[in-house]
């Protein structure tokens, strides 16, 4: 199939409707709406387009003869009313389904088909219609945003196979993220699309000003040797620390945009110490955050740094918004294989 926008709807769904309609490789997938005639009458879980056709689509835990007879209305009123170059067809699809409703739709010539009793359908009642991920920066969203940059095209079992989260957490995710418009969906799988747009989404959740504890001036000749000495003196107090932001992005890319401050991630009761490098004429700034996730699980030494692994680094430079857009797009290309 060709561009799809996410409807929230399990991939296997998808797959019934491909396999038992012997869709084309160049039919596309659009959320349901109000389609124009049928206002007040049907509102599809989806509409699937082709050269020729236009399958109107309605998914159910369990499908009534009420379900059968508003599709036939819905092509009856549609047909009435013509003027369109695509034929329309009502498609059902149900977990539960009695032999009276088979026959009813066998019947009056309306596509029913079969969904496993495995499939998830989110909300309750007849409705199809599944959750969205409240935020992409959050911890476990923001993992499968980040495996996306990486790997797509792919498809949401291979993502929460590769976070090791659920599949459900997996695909509200990436619900969320084609919501945005930010992510698009084709036969080969779902990708990122537009970068500066989900860095900016991510800026306006998670402003990572919002985690900043302390700002000490210290002395030195860079941000770099400032970085090295801290690191050096929380490294003999074996105390947790992993640099962020402006700091990681220049280790990780070479890409220097600013050297007058230093962005560090210090666990809650740590931040005293940092008197300690206070120099009040100096000219770097050391800026502490507390984290709001376990940040310390995966860093890297880098250049002789404690960094945030590579998806907090780009994650932390998105929060900083306009400022740091241009590191966190380099961030992302260094990191994620099909950024241009």
């Amino acid at each position: 199939m060709g561009p799809i926008k996410e409807t929230a709807l399990p991939d296997v769904v998808l797959e019934v409707l491909g396999a038992h309609l012997k869709l084309p490789k160049r039919a596309t997938v659009v959320p349901g709406g109000s389609v124009p005639g049928l206002e007040g009458i049907l509102r599809p879980d989806l509409e699937v387009r082709t050269r020729d056709t236009v399958y109107i689509v309605l998914v159910r835990h369990r499908l009534t003869a009420q379900d059968v007879a508003m599709a036939l209305l819905a092509r009856e009123t549609l047909a009435t009313r013509g003027g369109g170059a695509a034929r329309v067809e009502p498609v059902l699809l149900g977990k539960v389904i009695s032999p009276r409703v088979r026959e009813l739709a066998a019947t009056v010539g309306v596509h029913l088909f079969q969904l496993g009793w495995q499939v998830q359908l989110g909300g309750s009642g007849g409705d199809g219609i599944g959750l969205r991920a409240r935020r992409v920066s959050s911890a476990k969203s923001w993992s499968v945003t980040f495996s996306l940059l990486r790997t797509g095209p792919t498809s949401v079992k291979a993502l929460a196979r590769e976070t090791g989260l659920s599949y459900g957490w997996a695909h509200a995710t990436v619900a969320k993220l084609l919501d945005m418009g930010v992510a698009s969906r084709t036969a080969e799988g779902v990708s990122i699309v537009d970068v500066g747009k989900l860095l900016n989404g991510v800026a306006w959740e998670r402003p990572l000003e919002e985690l900043r504890v302390r700002t000490v001036r210290m002395d030195g000749k860079d941000a770099m040797e400032v970085a090295m000495r801290v690191h050096s003196a929380l490294d003999d107090l074996r105390m947790a620390h992993a640099f962020t932001a402006w700091t990681a992005g220049a280790a990780y890319t070479g890409y220097v945009q600013r050297s007058d401050s230093v962005h560090v991630y210090l666990p809650k009761g740590s931040w005293d110490f940092l008197r300690e490098f206070e120099d009040r004429e100096g000219g770097i700034d050391l800026v502490a955050y507390v984290p709001d996730r376990d940040v310390f699980a995966s860093v890297e030494r880098v250049e002789g740094l404690t960094l945030v692994g590579p998806a907090q680094a780009l994650l932390d430079l998105a929060g900083l918004g306009h400022a740091a857009h241009d590191l966190a797009l380099e961030m992302a290309r260094r990191y994620a294989g099909n950024v241009r």
